[in-house]
């Protein structure tokens, strides 16, 4: 097995006078499944944005009303745990190198930005403890090279979120 990538474990959504929210994952495919309006496209929304993606204005459907912070702890596939907090209208994620039931608030975590130009950003933390080096795209439209994003490479080694299945007939009906 692969010692490069990270999955996530634990997600979590807090916030005051409402009660923590939370799913947990496995190694592996996981499947969340549910009818419309359930959750599963916030579900998805609120990864993102922890993982740094948009800007800090996550907009969440009224059952979400109160929730101002969200958690993944994330393990390497070399044993690495860290827990991911941002907050609603904030522009960095904290890293802690915890689980998630080990986070307390007097920990002190590393910021990093959710801005890709900054020095110091959340992507490239990902993309260091995934074991995926640094990595540079050149268009002809620009002379700078660009910095490939871990958003990027997530997606373009994952499946895509939504796929709709059809079941076909293998063969004739047996009677």
């Amino acid at each position: 097995m692969s010692n490069s990538g990270l999955y996530i474990k634990e997600f979590e959504a807090r916030g005051k006078n409402v009660p923590i929210s939370s799913l947990t994952f496995y190694k592996g495919c996981n499947v969340v499944l549910g009818k419309s309006d359930t959750g599963k496209t916030t579900l998805y929304s609120i990864i993102d944005f922890v993982f740094g993606k948009g800007n800090a204005d996550l907009t969440l459907p009224p059952e979400g009303d109160g929730y101002t912070d969200f958690f993944l702890e994330i393990h390497t596939y070399d044993e690495r745990i860290y827990t991911l907090r941002r907050s609603i209208s904030s522009m960095s994620v904290f890293v802690y190198q915890c689980s998630l039931s080990e986070y307390n608030e007097q920990q002190k975590p590393t910021e990093y930005s959710c801005q890709g130009a900054s020095n110091i950003n959340i992507s490239d933390f990902l993309l260091s403890v995934s074991n995926v080096p640094t990595i540079f795209s050149k268009s002809s439209e620009t002379k700078n090279p660009t910095k490939i994003s871990y958003s990027i490479i997530r997606h373009l080694s994952a499946p895509p979120l939504f796929q709709t299945f059809h079941a076909e007939p293998c063969g004739p009906a047996l009677s």
